[in-house]
């Protein structure tokens, strides 16, 4: 059986958050995070909207990433980030 690792990264947020980016080795697949407190819980999930995407900052409002287009060029992106 294949083995894959977990997690391909970690961002850290605001307040002492740490996201964890899932891993995917599906090029095209959504990319996700698993957002943790300063104590560990984990307070909850993130699908960015686009593929191909890795977050760089987290603040309170924000998300600054960097997406790799289908001809491997990188961009900055920037998303609105909603907090409840």
């Amino acid at each position: 059986m294949p083995r894959a690792p977990f997690f391909s990264g970690f961002v850290a947020g605001i307040d002492g958050e740490m996201w964890v980016q899932e891993f995917s080795d599906v090029s095209d697949a959504p990319v996700r995070y698993l957002v943790l407190n300063a104590s560990g819980a984990a307070i909850a999930r993130v699908i960015l909207p686009q593929a191909r995407v890795t977050a760089r900052d987290i603040g309170r409002d924000y998300i600054l990433g960097v997406h790799i287009d289908s001809d491997d060029v990188e961009r900055v992106v920037q998303y609105a980030l909603n907090r409840r």
